[in-house]
């Protein structure tokens, strides 16, 4: 006979407050339950049959298209039926689950549904964080564990609701969100795994790079700021969950049991944090596309503001030089990881927001505006690909692809970044430095730009922020016009003198996001669903998301002739 918790019937809620509040009942109920077995399995008891236990639902109905007029494009579904997602975490997603709640009763003046659904909860996404109860268990008994507890099923977990393939089955529920509880608690598993820090810990604005040396800066960043008593930012988090809390602040539980990894995980992550989670995450994915989709496939589950890639790249044009940036406003997709998901005639476009608070960002950092700032940053189409070794194909195939895309850029990220932003509906930019240029012979330079690029995206972050406060102190004025103004006066070819000018530039654009109180709308009458923002050619809504603000009109780009051979033309 199974053992399961005393059931909860569903009951229905005018107050979004008071919906979380059984949604939370719920769920502590069912995880207390797989709990509780779990530590009596491991002193050696054993059940007399099944433990299981089950996620809440949260479901509405609807009976009409009209809903209340909103200039949000998500808060709402999009016409009569049934919608119905099942939660995980209400303690992480509280804020998140709350404000949907508002605005699904706000939109359809519905009454929200809260009940125990029929979706079992696996027992390794009932683990406390720092439970390992696996390896204290012998052989048999790990065996035994598989026969009593419900186990991860990847059929419940898929990607159909977010990639737009999604088929309702004969009286299933419409979905709610882009992912169901299991595909969360999955996600959330593996970003402890390859980050080597707790989801708690991410911000709601992230860097991703491919250079050790970015992260570095980004460390002294950080314990520059936990030095500050009147910063803004409230801990500094490394892989192991090392807490370094800002000066003045105490210790709070839980601190104590960080410690420094023997070795680092995959793709470590470091998080500057701010008390409202709109600090800065910055991960080290390492080179190549697979990791790029790895990593976004799982933070996209905690609905970030934005992500931006933020690294190296080679430079395809005869008038770029070696420690200029390319700010992406295309993408070629030859990294084939996510041909399955999004197919390739899927255009990827690039968001005016993220563009106008970059190339500001830039200017505000480099001190270079006008004429001169087109110098130092080219606009156009990135190429992304999965052959770190392309030039050696024959017959210069890849370069005749570039030439016909008038790509200005090659890495191997960028556009795998941008697809998984844009299919999982978070907000995406490419910001990348120039360090070679193997077309024209031209090899790696100094590290010396590579920071500033880090400053410019944490500057051009914070015109996206939601936050009305000042903004962040890890770009301030003084710091900008402390730079050098190396790019303005020197000669072509020259490198950046200092390092620190690419990680001032990424966290500037991040800062200044505050400023910002404008709604960014990305509406379409094809695109349902209730639970997040939605994008034009996708049917289903952004999940676990929160607004971001617009800055203004769309950056222009930098048109060029059409290639007319086999090489690269300027």
């Amino acid at each position: 006979m199974p053992q399961i918790p005393d059931f909860i019937a569903p009951t229905r809620h005018t107050d979004p407050a008071d919906a979380l509040a059984q949604v939370q009942r719920i769920y502590q109920q069912q995880i207390g339950h797989l709990r509780t077995a779990m530590q009596r399995f491991v002193a050696g008891e054993t059940p007399d049959g099944a433990v299981r236990a089950f996620y809440p639902f949260v479901r509405v109905h609807t009976t009409t298209v009209a809903r209340a007029d909103s200039k949000l494009a998500y808060g709402f579904v999009e016409g009569p039926g049934r919608y119905e997602t099942t939660l995980t975490r209400p303690d992480l997603f509280a804020d998140y689950y709350a404000e949907q709640f508002r605005l699904l009763r706000h939109s359809h003046n519905v009454e929200l549904e809260v009940g125990t659904s029929a979706h079992p909860i696996p027992i390794h996404f009932s683990f406390a964080e720092h439970d390992h109860v696996e390896g204290t268990l012998t052989p048999e008994r790990r065996m035994l564990m598989r026969d009593l507890f419900d186990l991860p099923d990847l059929a419940a977990m898929d990607d159909g609701i977010a990639n737009g393939t999604h088929r309702q089955q004969p009286g299933e529920a419409l979905p709610l969100s882009l992912f169901t509880a299991p595909r969360v608690d999955y996600s959330l598993h593996r970003l402890r795994h390859y980050t080597g820090t707790a989801p708690e810990w991410f911000q709601n604005f992230v860097l991703f790079t491919n250079y050790q040396f970015y992260i570095d800066e980004f460390v002294r960043l950080g314990h520059a700021e936990m030095a500050k008593p009147d910063s803004e930012y409230i801990a500094f988090i490394e892989p192991g969950n090392v807490v370094t809390r800002r000066a003045g602040l105490s210790a709070e539980p839980g601190d104590e049991l960080g410690a420094p990894p023997p070795r680092l995980p995959q793709m470590p992550a470091y998080h500057l944090v701010r008390a409202d989670r709109s600090g800065i995450t910055m991960v080290n994915i390492g080179v190549g596309p697979a990791n790029a989709k790895t990593i976004t496939d799982h933070i996209a589950v905690l609905r970030p503001h934005a992500w931006m890639m933020l690294g190296h790249c080679a430079g395809l044009r005869n008038t770029q030089q070696l420690g200029d940036y390319v700010l992406a406003h295309a993408y070629v997709r030859e990294d084939h990881v996510l041909d399955e998901d999004l197919p390739l005639w899927v255009p990827i476009p690039a968001l005016s927001e993220i563009q106008v608070a970059l190339e500001q960002a830039v200017a505000d950092v480099t001190q270079i505006s006008g004429a001169d700032l087109k110098r130092v940053m080219r606009t156009g189409t990135v190429a992304s690909t999965d052959n770190r070794n392309w030039e050696l194909l024959p017959d210069n195939t890849p370069q005749r692809r570039f030439s016909q895309s008038r790509a200005v850029a090659l890495d191997m990220e960028s556009a795998t970044i941008a697809a998984n932003g844009f299919r999982f509906r978070v907000p995406y930019g490419t910001l990348l430095c120039v360090s070679d240029k193997p077309l024209h012979g031209e090899a790696w330079p100094t590290t010396s730009t590579a920071n500033a690029s880090i400053s410019i995206c944490a500057s051009a972050c914070a015109p996206l922020k939601s936050c009305a406060q000042a903004a962040c102190t890890a770009c301030t004025a003084a710091s900008c016009a402390a730079l050098p103004r190396w790019r303005s006066n020197k000669p072509r070819g020259a490198v950046a003198p200092s390092s620190k000018t690419s990680f001032l530039i990424a966290t500037s654009a991040y800062a200044a996001s505050a400023r910002s109180q404008f709604r960014l709308i990305f509406d379409t009458p094809q695109a349902p669903h209730a639970f997040g923002r939605r994008y034009p050619t996708h049917p289903f809504g952004r999940s676990l998301s929160k607004p971001w603000h617009d800055l203004g009109a769309a950056f222009g780009h930098n048109p060029r002739a059409p290639a007319r051979s086999h090489t690269i033309n300027p």
